[in-house]
């Protein structure tokens, strides 16, 4: 069973930890499918400090995914328009396709209902198949597909899925 422990604006250590986390589960997972500078870029967003601004400013939520005491991953959530949105959700190499991830977007949902929000959001990178499949066969569907320009003259291709929420009226 997992514990999903929410990260606070306290402490330079959980900031520094997370982006440690990260950084990591990046670079396992994106080593092959980017070019070196596309990486480099991407990894410069989850510095310390970046975190922190997202935090403060934006009003994100991180979460370290923890599994017998140890940090085997993390997600980040920003709600808008009572929407959620899920930014990010990785899962350290050793962890991934072990019902993990399950657990964690139960925990997201019970979150989602909790705030009475519409409905659940993904962006999902079009190379990232593995991701469309889960994510389907958690309950999404495919609403639109888009471009998105993440800078230095980069573009990442990918669509937005949605888990919406059965909403029955009562009498």
């Amino acid at each position: 069973m997992i514990v999903i422990e929410p990260l606070r604006y306290k402490s330079s250590y959980e900031i520094d930890e997370i982006s440690k986390l990260i950084k990591k589960i990046l670079n396992e997972f994106y080593n092959n499918a980017f070019e070196k500078d596309i990486l480099e870029y991407i990894l410069s967003f989850v510095e310390s400090d970046i975190i922190k601004n997202e935090i403060k400013i934006d009003k994100a939520q991180y979460f370290f995914i923890k599994f017998k005491q140890k940090n085997i991953g993390f997600f980040k959530l920003d709600i808008k328009n009572n929407n959620l949105y899920i930014a990010k959700i990785y899962l350290l190499k050793e962890f991934r396709f072990k019902g993990f991830g399950k657990q964690v977007f139960s925990i997201i949902k019970e979150l989602a209902l909790k705030d009475k929000l519409n409905k659940i959001v993904v962006f999902i990178e079009e190379t990232n198949k593995v991701a469309i499949k889960v994510f389907k066969n958690w309950g999404f569907t495919k609403e639109a597909d888009i471009v998105k320009y993440i800078g230095s003259n980069h573009y990442i291709y990918g669509s937005f899925f949605e888990y919406k929420f059965n909403k029955t009226k009562s009498l």
